[in-house]
């Protein structure tokens, strides 16, 4: 019963997180210029493709914003969209945060595991350490 709870209990965290996190997260593209029309159009199309997408451009110019927005449209928008920050990422927990880690104290999940059938955005990917 303890371990049924405590399994409830790390579920429902997980799962209030990713909701804030869709809460406070945009998912609408504003304007219509021909920039953005043109990036919404080449998003729709790629949108029903069960394929991997890289979004490259300067520091602030929306590639999470245009990776939500992907997701949302997508076959996956029902599953969870998990990003992760690779140039904060220390060498030593690269493996742990993709893949997770199993020890005395638990289970943590990576976040391959978490996205399980959703989206993961590998944020400033080009940071990693090698």
């Amino acid at each position: 019963l303890m371990i049924e709870r405590a399994l409830e209990v790390s579920s429902l965290k997980r799962e209030n997180e990713a909701l804030k996190e869709k809460r406070e997260a945009p998912t609408v593209m504003v304007g219509s210029s021909a920039p953005i029309n043109a990036l919404t159009s080449a998003l729709e199309k790629v949108a029903g493709a069960n394929s991997r997408v890289m979004f490259t451009g300067e520091a602030g110019v929306g590639k999470g914003v245009a990776a939500r927005i992907l997701h949302n449209m997508s076959a996956r928008k029902d599953k969870p969209f998990m990003a992760l920050n690779c140039a904060i990422l220390h060498p030593e927990t690269i493996e742990q945060e993709l893949f997770g880690v199993e020890d005395s104290r638990g289970v943590k999940k990576g976040i391959l595991e978490e996205a399980n059938g959703g989206s993961i955005l590998l944020d400033e990917v080009s940071d990693m350490p090698l």
